[in-house]
């Protein structure tokens, strides 16, 4: 089976867990006051605290969207952009919610490392807070994908400083230190700061 057809099968997987099993009360019955915490920025929804970015190209254009909703174990992160070179891209969670530098997105920092573990989730001490899967794009510049992490709470992302996700030039290999032979930045996601 090629990674297009096991990435939208474990996208179904996620949505039909998400769409099934409790009624919205009963989960914010079960989540944490962290969970249930909604700061100047962010936003309630059924299934708990959100915050939304908008995601930008290398010209400052608006290409989508970033959700990210809390959990009671982690964070869904909801991806939805158009124009981006199609073939495989590497995602990655970043320390600072700031894409001000237009087409480059240093300013974002480097990665989220949650415990300080080495990234790559091929790596035999990896992964770290800011890994995600990547993302295929298809040939219109489309990509869609669902993640969930375990390894950051929604306040990581929408603290003093923010966050970014970052869409990088390549595929992360999961394993190359420090961002798996990704390449450049290429798109930038800011997530609220809480201050």
């Amino acid at each position: 089976m090629t990674r297009a057809p096991l990435l939208l099968a474990g996208m179904a997987c996620l949505a039909s867990v998400l769409a099934c099993g409790r009624t919205p009360a009963d989960k914010s019955a079960a989540a944490p006051e962290a969970a249930r915490a909604v700061t100047a920025n962010t936003e309630k929804s059924a299934y708990g605290a959100r915050a939304k970015a908008k995601l930008i190209g290398g010209k400052g254009e608006r290409i989508g969207d970033v959700l990210a909703w809390q959990g009671v174990q982690g964070v869904v992160i909801q991806l939805r952009a158009k124009s981006l070179p199609p073939g495989w891209r590497g995602v990655h969670l970043h320390i600072t919610g700031d894409c001000s530098d237009t087409g480059v997105f240093k300013a974002s920092g480097g990665h989220v490392e949650g415990e300080g573990r080495p990234h790559g989730f091929l790596h035999p001490g990896g992964a770290h807070g800011g890994d995600l899967p990547n993302v295929y794009a298809y040939a219109d510049g489309s990509a869609r994908a669902d993640f969930f992490t375990a390894s950051v709470a929604l306040s990581d992302l929408t603290d003093s400083d923010g966050a970014a996700l970052i869409i990088h030039a390549a595929p992360d290999d999961y394993q190359t230190q420090p961002i798996g032979g990704a390449g450049a930045r290429i798109a930038c996601a800011a997530f609220p700061s809480s201050k």
